[in-house]
């Protein structure tokens, strides 16, 4: 007896966290995601490539 197809994926959950100061994001996914990517490349400008992003955007995210 064949195994019938799935149509339709699983629902998952992917809660995201954003760190507010006044109405400014302080922190969140784009910036966590940057974080990761320096860790593993230990430099910025690598890190931003990863992302597609300019260096200079991530200068700004960095807070530099």
């Amino acid at each position: 007896m064949a195994t019938p197809k799935k149509t339709a994926s699983e629902p998952v959950l992917r809660p995201r966290i954003r760190i507010l100061c006044g109405n400014d994001v302080a922190f969140g996914p784009g910036k966590a995601e940057l974080l990761e990517h320096v860790a593993e490349t230990h430099s910025l400008n690598q890190a931003a490539k990863r992302m597609g992003m300019s260096y200079m955007k991530a200068c700004c995210l960095w807070g530099l």
